[in-house]
């Protein structure tokens, strides 16, 4: 039998097959071998891209692909973070693609291309940054009905990740009737139409807020807002506010120059309806004070997105 075997594959090679000949491909050319499609001939208007847009056998800045100093005719350039999903309509067999940084961000950049079959994660290609060699992708994809290629940034930050899918190509069966179609997957939970909920609870009870110091640099001019949760109207008082500073009754804003260094502690007094809060505040005047408390809260302007206008940047002040 091992004989048998042996003269088999001296009688193949003798006749020029190789093993996985059939799979054979020049990704650098622009016409698909038989049995093959594109990824740019897809429709990728639902690709993602986390600076500009994707284009057709272009780069990101709408150049020739060009990785390691050759020119892909087809492929797709894209910018990470970046995904694309396409259903493969139980037809394809194949996916190769050479992949990278484009030349054209010389040695910047660095991303990682991973390849998701059903969910699962087929291959992800090691750190890729600007001027290293291309990475050769070649996988088994029968049996799968989802493909999604992600471009991933490489160190939480995504400047001149220029990634290319360059040469990517689908082969299928060669009984195949349908071609794959770019799909848009759905919309995770959090980019919902609902208005985010920008503060769920408040309290009416009269208090005044803030940090117990505050820093002032001695002949600056000072403005501080006195931080009071309460109904209005307001009325504000203070006791022992040192030369050269100003408290108005009705808003709260202490202004004017102190010219001075030292620690002046000031005890404010806030009433409204009946009600009444006290508050001593350490004004500390001196070179470098400035900044003593850290600021506290934090606004995520990406929970807005695109929604993001002036009223709403508003109300979070």
């Amino acid at each position: 039998m091992k004989r048998l075997l042996s003269a088999l594959v001296c009688l193949l090679l003798l006749a020029g097959v190789s093993w996985g000949e059939e799979f054979k491909a020049d990704l650098l050319a622009k016409d698909a071998p038989e049995h093959t499609v594109w990824l740019s001939s897809l429709n990728i208007t639902t690709m993602t891209a986390g600076w500009g847009r994707p284009h057709v056998d272009k780069s990101i800045d709408g150049n020739p692909i060009k990785l390691d100093k050759k020119v892909y005719a087809r492929g797709v350039g894209t910018h990470a973070l970046s995904n694309i999903t396409i259903d493969l309509k139980g037809v394809v067999t194949r996916f190769q693609a050479m992949v990278g940084i484009d030349d054209e961000v010389n040695d910047q950049g660095s991303a990682t291309f991973t390849v998701f079959a059903d969910g699962r994660s087929l291959l992800e290609t090691p750190i890729l940054k600007g001027g290293d060699k291309p990475f050769f992708i070649d996988l088994d994809l029968t049996g799968v009905r989802t493909l999604r290629l992600h471009l991933g940034d490489a160190n939480g930050n995504i400047s001149c990740d220029h990634g290319d899918w360059a040469g990517a190509l689908l082969w299928l069966d060669a009984e195949a009737k349908v071609t794959p179609e770019v799909i848009t997957p759905p919309a995770p939970p959090a980019l919902s139409t609902a208005e985010p909920i920008i503060n769920s609870q408040y309290s009416t009870s009269l208090r005044i807020n803030g940090p117990d110091i505050t820093g002032v640099t001695p002949g600056r001019p000072l403005q501080f807002y006195l931080p009071t949760a309460g109904t209005a109207p307001l009325v504000f008082t203070a006791n022992k506010l040192p030369a050269g500073l100003l408290l108005d009754p009705a808003t709260g804003i202490i202004s004017g120059t102190l010219t001075t260094a030292g620690e002046y502690p000031v005890t404010f007094t806030v009433t409204s309806a009946g009600e009444r809060a006290t508050r001593t505040i350490t004004f500390v005047a001196g070179a470098n004070k400035v900044g003593l408390t850290p600021p506290m809260g934090w606004n995520a302007g990406n929970v807005l997105g695109r929604r993001t206008d002036a009223a709403k940047v508003k109300e979070y002040a």
